[in-house]
């Protein structure tokens, strides 16, 4: 027979394997001395070790039904919290639990057993910790990581501590997030400004492509000269500026197409090269062939 649990029967960690093996170990010898409490639904609601052992050592387990007094979770703390060997992490994580739960919104609670959230006081105390543990169990259960979560429940870290841990976590990713913020907007403002930049200059050499298109059609230097009338003093002073700045971008140009012309004439030769080493053994392969046809 295959038994699932009540949510109930959770607020309380598994034995270790060791200690599974040992309680398994004691029941074959001896037998199952306190019965497996089921839900009126069928699960298992207190007694999953002893049921996981019965079925380790293969000993037919027995069965009670739960009384239906007060709720599951009460009745899971009142049978576990003493019977035990809890650390206070491991009450304090059941009491985190029962505050956490609110029975009002249980679908496998008769009317009759509803009630209001359990505060953290109230769960404290029926767990036998302060206040303050309880909360610190919660933001374990909230952190959402697992191995944390486990630590505390096998009683290998305090809730304390692990707690601790989760609020210094908490608070380097909160004061990371603005400056992560920053520097996308950053990033994202330095594309822009680079971009808009770019599109700038691209409307300059289409310009300056223009520019130099039209001059190669002008007219000889006396007849510009006449046409420039109240510009002339603005060009005596634009002019050079240009001309010094097209002798540099000329030169930059030039620069730029002998580095093209070198690498292209190098990947030329290196295909060459490599054609002449694939032709020169079919050369050889034909000498030879010759030579044997003469023999």
């Amino acid at each position: 027979m295959d038994l699932t649990f009540h949510p109930a029967s959770e607020m309380f960690p598994l034995l270790s394997d060791a200690d599974l093996a040992a309680l398994a170990s004691d029941i074959k010898a001896n037998g199952l001395r306190e019965p497996i409490t089921l839900h009126p639904d069928g699960s298992i609601l207190d007694g999953r070790n002893r049921y996981r052992a019965c079925i380790n050592v293969e000993v037919e387990p027995r069965f009670v039904e739960w009384d239906d007094q007060g709720t599951p979770e009460v009745f899971v703390i009142s049978m576990n919290l003493y019977r035990r060997h809890l650390t206070v992490g491991q009450r304090s994580m059941a009491g985190a639990r029962l505050a956490n739960m609110k029975s009002g919104a249980r679908t496998d609670l008769e009317p009759k057993t509803n009630l209001s959230e359990v505060s953290n006081a109230e769960a404290a105390q029926t767990v036998n910790v302060s206040k303050q543990s309880v909360k610190n169990a919660k933001t374990v259960l909230d952190s959402g990581d697992d191995e944390l979560i486990h630590q505390v429940e096998t009683g290998n870290m305090s809730v304390s501590t692990a707690a601790k841990g989760v609020r210094e976590r908490d608070k380097q990713v909160d004061d990371s997030a603005p400056k992560r913020c920053k520097r996308k907007r950053e990033s994202a403002d330095a594309s822009a400004a680079r971009g808009a930049t770019l599109r700038q200059y691209g409307v300059l050499a289409r310009k300056l492509y223009d520019g130099l298109e039209a001059i190669t059609g002008l007219p000889d230097i006396e007849t510009m000269l006449k046409a420039t009338n109240k510009k002339h003093d603005v060009l005596t002073t634009k002019v050079p500026i240009a001309i010094n700045w097209l002798s540099d971008f000329a030169h930059a140009l030039s620069e730029r197409n002998k580095r093209n012309g070198k690498q292209s004439g190098e990947a030329e030769r290196v295909q060459g090269k490599g054609h002449e080493e694939e032709t020169q053994p079919q050369d050889r392969a034909l000498d030879a062939g010759d030579g044997d046809q003469a023999a």
